[in-house]
């Protein structure tokens, strides 16, 4: 923890997680010790590790309060997933084998890694069927697949998604990488854009790669390239665009926009005509649709800052600096939502919540403009104002 780790669902912050909660649950189910014990151990480490790693006791008030967080978020399901650990341990045959189903539920709801509960299982005599635990994880991932595979295929039953056999054979077939610079003008249809390929599904055609020559109605669900675009691909966080792309004589609604490599595929339905390889068309976005998804993208923005400035900067400026910084991990972007997620290590209190919001309003009610423009990166990390994220080349 005093080099930075902290408890999360994947990489060394998740095995830091399953040490911690093995630990939490021995005490508080074989010592009988209070709620809250772990993170009251740590003056005694430093006490006695202190003089080998001074890190430790530098940082001792943000180590105690990563473990009693960690804790306490653990103390919540623990005694339930005890009980049920106990519940279902009971009726476990005379193979006494735990079921993988049962382990898989302990780690959805209650946050038992499965190795807490294989360790559970072994001082009742019992050994958890691993193999049935990890077909319910597949299960589950499949789930999740299938479900965006059929929001993607516009219920069609297709799989539209564009692998390495298709976009390899694009490459082959000398179809140019999309110009999508259009996407950020607004309101304003996108003429003379030309189809460089039709795709209606992996498996689709009689090669498997599922590229043809024209589209109609009867071809169901289908995918578009064009040589340029105005439409957005969901990316960074922020969804995709819709509208309809037009020939001289079809019309296709667009319901979805991925990008594979250095191609966007435009993802819909033929209403009228039919459309081939070679034919002139025009794009046009749904920029009312477009508009809320902008300022949701450009408040996500806002947020970050308003974040870092009250849970940070003001402190550090009060010569109070936190041990930990409001960094982003991800987001969410569409037309009714934002979501933000962010490294702190605390549920803000209303007081935060509130000069967060504050500040973000006060945005919203001075209508600052917004305005963008390309650099080169080097020139752009000289703008004192902006930040560079870990892990981004832009």
């Amino acid at each position: 923890i005093a080099d930075r780790a902290l408890p999360s669902n994947d990489g060394r912050g998740y095995v830091l997680r399953r040490v911690l909660r093995r630990a939490v649950r021995y005490g508080r189910q074989n010592l009988q010790a209070p709620l809250g014990f772990f993170s009251k151990l740590v003056p005694k480490l430093v006490e006695i590790m202190g003089g080998h790693f001074p890190e430790i006791k530098e940082k001792q008030d943000f180590i105690t309060e990563i473990i009693r967080d960690e804790e306490e978020s653990f103390s919540r399901t623990l005694d339930k997933g005890l009980e049920k650990f106990n519940e279902m341990a009971k009726s476990v045959g005379d193979d006494k084998v735990f079921p993988g189903a049962e382990a898989h539920f302990l780690y959805t709801t209650m946050g038992f890694p499965i190795d807490l509960t294989e360790l559970m299982a072994e001082e009742k005599g019992m050994t958890v069927d691993k193999d049935g635990f990890e077909a319910k994880m597949q299960e589950e991932k499949e789930l999740s697949e299938k479900a965006r595979l059929a929001k993607m295929a516009g219920g069609s039953g297709k799989d539209m998604r564009m692998v390495a056999e298709q976009t390899a054979y694009l490459v082959s077939k000398g179809v140019p990488a999309t110009d999508d610079s259009a996407k950020y003008v607004w309101d304003a249809t996108l003429d003379g854009c030309a189809v460089k390929a039709l795709f209606i599904g992996r498996g689709e055609t009689e090669d498997g790669v599922g590229f043809v020559d024209s589209i109609s109605k009867e071809s169901s669900t289908v995918g578009i390239i064009l040589d340029k675009t105005s439409f957005y691909a969901e990316a960074g966080g922020q969804t995709f665009d819709i509208g309809t792309i037009k020939s001289g004589s079809a019309t296709v609604k667009i319901i979805n926009v991925q990008n594979y490599g250095s191609f966007v595929l435009h993802v819909g339905e033929v209403v009228e005509g039919t459309m081939a390889v070679g034919d002139a068309v025009s794009c046009s976005v749904d920029y009312d649709r477009r508009r809320p998804i902008a300022s949701n993208h450009t408040m996500t923005h806002v947020l970050n800052y308003a974040l870092r400035d009250i849970l940070y900067t003001r402190p550090a400026a009060e010569g109070k600096p936190p041990s930990l910084n409001v960094d982003q991990k991800g987001s969410l972007v569409n037309e009714t939502k934002s979501r933000f997620d962010f490294t702190w290590n605390a549920q803000l209190t209303p007081k935060e919540l509130a000069e967060v919001e504050a500040m973000c309003q006060e945005r919203i009610d001075n209508e600052v403009p917004v305005d963008s423009y390309v650099a080169p990166l080097d020139d752009a990390k000289k703008i004192s104002s902006l930040r560079s994220v870990f892990g981004e080349k832009y």
